[in-house]
């Protein structure tokens, strides 16, 4: 998870990130198993937002590589 705050020395692996200047970006690795994702957006004074991916394992397109 990033912010685009180059200050900040937080890891880009976890399950928590503060917003910097109301931007936050995630990048999601699921496993090579199909299955449901769940991203959970939260924050103070503000509702609460769940997104639902579901991941696949139809392997990697042609001409794309894969990051394992």
């Amino acid at each position: 998870m990033g912010n685009a705050n180059l200050t900040d020395s937080d890891a880009y692996v976890g399950n928590t990130r503060k917003a910097w200047k109301g931007r936050a970006l995630v990048v999601i690795r699921s496993s090579r198993t199909a299955g449901q994702i769940r991203l959970t957006v939260q924050g103070d004074g503000l509702k609460t937002a769940v997104l639902n991916l579901k991941s696949t394992s139809k392997g990697v397109k042609p001409g794309w590589q894969s990051a394992w």
